[in-house]
């Protein structure tokens, strides 16, 4: 058995949910390694910090810096060899409440990825249990017409609960919408930017 570990260190606030609970193992070796490959991802990041010197009486001021931003987290954890599943993963289970989560899709596409589904299965034990409303949010990127993009963004947002509902997440408990174009979460001049804005967001109470 080959093992594989990568670390990474990144500036800025805690993103990732990392203990145990939060990620498990086997759903991150399916989408971060093969059958031979146990693949370990150590992921650390820490709040910034904005240093300014006085000269005068050589003074240090420390203030806290910008949070990283989900393009710099992909670019770094992407310098160090990490796949875009994986990437996926890491990112998509970076918030506190379980029940949040986010999943990608193709360009111009409503089919869900291995890699979406492998988030989604994370998510449903807590997704059944919710006594509040599910909602899916459809996000595109801006290629193509408002009204396109608006459809294109519902059948995201169907493709997810339609997974849910398969494995017996309740109907009325789910409410899917569109947001097309409209709502993107990186800048659409570039082929990544586009590729972060093809999602569903997932939040539950």
């Amino acid at each position: 058995m080959k093992t594989v570990s990568t670390a990474l260190s990144c500036i800025g606030m805690l993103l990732f949910a990392t203990s145990a609970n939060a990620l498990d193992n086997d759903k991150l070796v399916s989408v971060c390694g093969h059958s031979d490959v146990s693949v370990k991802k150590q992921v650390k990041i820490e709040q910034s910090t904005s240093v300014s010197l006085l000269q005068g009486g050589m003074l240090r001021i420390d203030s806290k810096g910008p949070m990283p931003t989900e393009q710099l987290l992909q670019a770094e954890m992407k310098n160090i060899g990490v796949s875009n599943e994986c990437t996926e993963y890491f990112i998509s289970q970076g918030t506190n409440n379980p029940m949040d989560g986010r999943v990608y899709f193709a360009f111009d596409s409503d089919k869900l990825t291995s890699a979406s589904i492998t988030v989604l299965d994370a998510m449903l034990d807590h997704l059944g249990r919710a006594e509040n409303n599910i909602t899916l949010a459809g996000h595109t990127d801006s290629i193509g017409s408002d009204g396109y993009n608006f459809s294109l963004g519902l059948k995201r947002a169907m493709s997810v609960q339609e997974f849910l509902q398969d494995n017996n997440v309740a109907q009325k408990n789910i409410e899917a919408v569109s947001y097309g174009e409209k709502q993107p979460i990186a800048s659409n001049s570039s082929p990544e930017g586009r590729k972060l804005n093809r999602r569903v967001d997932i939040s539950g109470n």
